[in-house]
């Protein structure tokens, strides 16, 4: 579904790179290439008119021709016989009428999409009387909407930016079906909504009214003006162009309404339901994709091996396709041009299911979050509260002008007392009137989202709140946001958060107060991620004591509505048993984990120490920093955090316990002892995960550390990989071959340096070569690392681009919704074997396993990390940053 873009200016720099206007340069983006007139620069290819272009095609579609290799066309498709073909796999997406039915009826099947969670087509709206078709079409377009067209060519994933009237000239020439010949094929995407055509979606009365953007139950409507993200975008296609398979931003809900089509134009849907979710995810990763990377367009073959059931449809003129959340989709245009419109919505569901599940995904894989969940959250218990307080007071005002009964005295509203309230709840009269169940709704939406908040200030907690430094807020006056994201994994920092001054700051810098520097969530920090020189300190964004007040205010607000329904007030008083906060309270602490393993970076900074790992099932050992490895006076050896990882422990709550340890490590025995055989909270993870209910933190972290492997840091040059980081994709701004050595530092946190440790960084990225050589070719190139090897290199294979030294993390203008993903190099799954054949490694010196009576390389355990033999591939990055 659509992708809210960010807002670029001419860059002049000798790669072409667009800086984004919005993140103050913090990321880059895809060439904003400027433009002579009626022409178009594609990447590293040389500049071409559209005549040029459409000729170009033209030719190589003389002839009917198979696609390129690995491409994707829609010749002799239908619905019909794709589900003949694929009969086992494949089921049609069903439709209802938007003419026959009523609007109650209609409103019953949308109710039905989002409890089952299966998409849903609403076909027929083109037919209606107030379809304005004029409006709709390519001539008024011209005119009336936006100059510039934003093109991605499908063939090797470059953009550019086309005039209007001259893109729909190249789609009108266009054969519409791709051939091997032929090296660009062009879909225009991101574009501009005319308000004309905003204001008849959201006025016209034509669509349900609850899936339009400015719906009441829109959470995205919840944050300020200057803070929302622009979801309403516009699509233009031709046949033969696609997206590669993703889902939705944040679980969000999508909307895609066909508005125009030319020559039997439309465009067929590939659809998961949202339940398939985490089967989708493990299938893309069994054939060595990450899904949400978005690098990865599936072939019809690979559909139907699917594990889950996929629904397919062919969208035409008029028809509305719902996407659930969490839905894997792929769209591929077929026949003549179609512009299609997109929108998306936040529902609570979404936003409960964004907070346990899709946001642990994001921050391992590095996936900008840019809907803020937290932040949409809080504002909306801000919201409701001010709504039921409102409520609340005017039905108090009336109540205190009108007897409850015959027999009561009145009260003047200047002397209200708490068993008048208390009377006036008992009598039922605060939920009488027309808007009872407006009101009732409100009350268990306030219920719901208090239970989200309670769960992330869980995370942001530590007893020493008051002594962290705090950002100093903009000036009072600026009325536009500020907010802050992380520099490893581009989440949304709501709270608390680690910053470095000394990495990439200049002299010039050093004043800068707390938010400038290098800063990673508490999240990335506490497994392991930080900055290039370890020295990171915790900050946080509001007072925490106020944000608990503004929990216990809407907690006050549930209980005079609604007694004994709401959640209890909140105690910071870590002396009382009763308060969550209590020291000695089982639930986990992202702060708290992340303060205690700060304090241990800082008593081991100068230690070179690496320390043996034992797993005394495997009857192996091997070297790992000091820091990962994790000891246990009680079992008489230690494991690493890979291996606890294994055993169902994440490093929070590692860092935690031994925090609250004895000397003798009692309580870490118990707890190590205990979380292993812990089979039940397995079952109900799960089951979780499948249904995208609530789930505990400990559980969220072990299941993302578990399953995604692979990252893409946001600014690679100053920050370290983690303990769970086992695969690293690098950004390629250049489109051009130039070698990227990736090394491990001599002191990672602490120990020499191994081949065995996660803990790596990337190195400074050369200026790239000037070498040619067409995108799609892919070179593989192996490393053999050994124990005591401290550099590894490889080439040729992608570049990068090197992030800007510093950026500052106040940013005062719309967010982007997503960071452009480029030509990428991807250190693939460990377990992966190579095609070919393999370097040998330098023989180690042989280590005594302990209790084990055998030796062992001190090579990191297969099981818990992979072998020191790492395949480098350069991959072409097929994905799309912003697509339908």
């Amino acid at each position: 579904m659509s992708r809210a873009r960010p807002m670029l200016r001419a860059d002049t720099s000798s790669e072409g790179v667009g800086v984004c206007t919005e993140c103050s340069g913090s990321q880059p983006h895809w060439p904003n290439v400027e433009l002579g007139e009626a022409t178009i620069q594609i990447a590293d290819g040389p500049d071409a008119t559209v005549a040029e272009l459409v000729a170009q095609s033209m030719s190589a579609n003389s002839q009917p021709e198979p696609p390129p290799e690995g491409g994707i066309t829609t010749r002799d498709w239908s619905v019909d016989k794709l589900l003949d073909r694929y009969s086992e796999r494949f089921r049609s997406v069903r439709r209802v009428s938007a003419l026959t039915l009523s609007q109650k009826e209609l409103e019953d099947e949308i109710a039905r999409f989002e409890k089952e969670g299966r998409p849903l087509i609403i076909e027929g709206y083109h037919r209606k009387e107030e379809w304005p078709t004029e409006r709709f079409g390519v001539d008024w377009l011209c005119r009336h909407g936006p100059e510039d067209v934003r093109t991605r060519n499908v063939r090797d994933w470059t953009d550019g930016t086309m005039k209007m009237n001259e893109f729909i000239e190249y789609c009108r020439k266009t054969s519409p079906h791709g051939t091997v010949a032929e090296s660009s094929r062009l879909y225009g995407k991101d574009v501009d909504c005319p308000t004309e055509w905003r204001d008849w979606l959201n006025h016209s009365g034509i669509l349900p009214p609850m899936l339009l953007e400015e719906d009441a139950e829109n959470f995205m409507n919840r944050l300020p003006t200057s803070d929302r993200v622009e979801t309403l975008m516009c699509y233009l296609g031709i046949g033969d162009t696609f997206t590669p398979a993703h889902k939705d931003l944040c679980a969000s809900t999508g909307h895609n309404l066909m508005c125009y089509t030319e020559n039997s134009g439309s465009s067929f849907w590939f659809m998961t339901e949202s339940s398939a979710a985490p089967n989708v995810m493990k299938y893309f990763q069994s054939v060595g994709q990450e899904l949400d990377l978005e690098t990865h367009a599936m072939s019809l073959d690979e559909f139907a091996r699917a594990p889950f059931t996929v629904y397919i449809a062919e969208q035409k003129l008029g028809d509305l396709v719902l996407v659930p959340p969490r839905s894997c989709h792929q769209v591929v245009n077929n026949g003549g041009l179609t512009i299609k419109a997109s929108w998306s919505r936040m529902t609570l569901g979404g936003l409960k299911t964004a907070l346990y599940h899709e946001l642990p995904i994001y921050r391992r894989v590095c996936r900008s979050e840019t809907y803020r969940v937290k932040s949409i959250i809080y504002q909306s218990l801000q919201y409701y509260t001010q709504i039921l307080q409102a409520n609340w007071s005017a039905v108090q005002e009336r109540n205190f002008s009108s007897p409850l009964d015959a027999g009561s005295k009145s009260r003047s509203p200047s002397s209200p007392s708490r068993d008048t309230m208390s009377g006036s709840r008992k009598s039922g009269t605060i939920l009488d009137g027309p808007a009872t169940a407006d009101k009732q709704k409100s009350i268990q939406t306030l219920q719901e989202l208090l239970k989200l908040f309670d769960d992330i200030l869980g995370e942001e907690y530590h007893p020493q709140h008051a002594a962290l430094s705090r950002v100093s807020p903009p000036d009072p006056d600026y009325q536009h946001s500020w907010h802050y994201t992380c520099d490893f994994c581009g989440c949304d920092i709501f709270q608390s958060f680690f910053e470095c001054k000394h990495c990439g700051i200049t002299d010039s810098q050093q004043e800068k107060g707390t938010g400038d520097g290098i800063i990673l969530c508490t999240s990335c920090y506490v497994e392991g991620r930080t900055c290039k020189c370890t020295r990171m300190d915790p900050a946080q964004r509001f007072s925490f004591d106020a944000l608990v007040e503004q929990r216990n205010r809407a907690s006050r607000v549930l209980e005079e509505l609604a007694p004994g329904e709401g959640p209890a007030q909140l105690s910071l008083d870590i002396s009382s048993r009763k308060s969550p906060f209590n020291k000695d309270a089982n639930s986990l602490s992202v702060l708290r984990a992340a303060m205690a393993l700060q304090k241990i970076r800082k008593k081991q900074a100068n230690s070179r120490d690496a320390r043996v790992c034992t797993d005394r099932r495997e009857r192996s050992s091997h070297h790992a920093p000091a820091l990962s490895v994790v000891p246990c006076k009680r079992c008489h050896g230690s494991l690493c955090l890979e291996h606890l990882l294994v055993l169902g422990i994440h490093a929070a709550s590692v860092f935690l316990e031994r925090s609250k340890d004895d000397p003798l490590h009692d309580r870490w025995h118990d707890f190590h002892r205990r979380k292993k055989t812990d089979l039940i909270r397995e079952n109900r993870a799960n089951n979780a995960v499948a249904t995208g209910s609530p789930l505990a933190l400990e559980d969220r972290l072990l299941i993302a550390a578990a399953e995604f492997k692979v990252c893409r840091p946001v600014k690679e040059r100053w920050v370290k990989l983690g303990f769970y980081d086992s695969h690293v994709q690098v950004l390629n701004v250049s489109h051009k071959f130039k070698k990227v050595p990736v090394r491990r530092p001599n002191n990672p946190l602490s120990g020499p340096s191994t081949s065995g440790s996660p803990l790596t960084e990337l190195a400074v990225t050369p200026e790239p070569e000037d070498i040619s050589a067409p995108t799609h070719l892919v070179k593989n190139m192996l490393i053999c690392a050994s124990s005591d090897s401290g550099n590894v290199s490889a080439s040729p294979v992608a570049g990068t681009s090197a992030s800007p030294e510093n950026d500052s993390h106040a940013t005062r203008q719309r967010t982007p919704r997503s960071r452009s993903l480029l030509d990428c190099v991807e250190i693939p799954p460990l377990k992966r074997k190579s095609t070919v054949p393999l370097a040998e490694p330098r023989p180690s010196k042989k280590v005594k396993v302990l209790n084990a009576g055998a030796t062992q390389s001190p090579s990191v355990c297969a099981k818990a990390v992979g072998s020191l033999r790492i395949r480098l591939t350069y991959v072409e990055a097929r994905t799309t940053a912003f697509h339908e």
